[in-house]
């Protein structure tokens, strides 16, 4: 489960982390698509720093559902549900993107073995032939 931090408050003895649902990748970092599927609360024993686990932030965790609070998102009633954290892990903000290359790997030339170019214009090297 994860997201992006709305909120970060902290009490006496736990953390409370107001995050709006996203979907995560393959990677389990959350999605940066405009989709969602509502917003949670993350609660945590301890403290959080508001700073550090402030708003915009990408957060993941696991942890056991513990019920549902309403609370208000602007003047609307929502129903939160609340789930205990048992593992956090708050993520780099950054663009990433990966390139997994050809099939064949990065070493692959096709036409290694017969040269470049046809006919007389053919490239020379290795896999140059003279016919």
């Amino acid at each position: 489960l994860g997201g992006i931090i709305v909120k970060t408050t902290n009490f006496e003895n736990r953390a409370e982390i107001e995050v709006i649902q996203k979907d995560l990748d393959n990677f389990g970092y959350p999605s940066r698509e405009d989709k969602t599927d509502g917003r949670f609360i993350f609660i945590k024993e301890g403290f959080l720093d508001p700073e550090i686990w402030s708003k915009g932030r990408y957060v993941t965790g696991a942890g056991v559902a513990k019920g549902a609070r309403t609370g208000k998102i602007d003047n609307k009633n929502y129903l939160y549900p609340l789930i205990e954290a048992a593992e956090l892990k708050l993520w780099e903000n950054y663009n990433y993107s990966f390139y997994y290359g050809s099939y064949y790997g990065p070493f692959y030339r096709p036409y290694y073995f017969y040269g470049y170019g046809f006919g007389r214009f053919r490239h020379f090297g290795l896999g140059y032939y003279p016919y």
